[in-house]
């Protein structure tokens, strides 16, 4: 069993050359049809990773958005608008 307590959970290496996490379909590149974010960071962490990160990677949080749209660059849109009032 892995390290997510899921028992269908596997890895296997992806066309990035990262080893890749999850269960489910795996598709002709090595990624999962289910991620497991779980056992990527676990695996990423050990002291003897010596591959480099996991997928599937960390998201990248909604900070990169907020920076991007908060930008005094971008020009004013119903979409942009709607996303600083917090309704998009």
């Amino acid at each position: 069993m892995k390290f997510c307590g899921n028992s269908k959970c596997s890895t296997s290496t992806g066309i990035c050359e990262s080893i890749t996490h999850g269960w489910g379909k795996l598709d002709d590149h090595g990624y999962w049809e289910h991620p497991c974010y779980k056992c990527a960071r676990y695996y990423e962490s050990r002291p003897d990773n010596s591959y480099g990160p996991n997928w599937p990677f960390p998201p990248r949080g909604k900070s990169n958005i907020d920076n991007l749209v908060k930008a005094s660059s971008i020009p004013s849109s119903p979409m942009v608008d709607a996303y600083r009032k917090g309704k998009a």
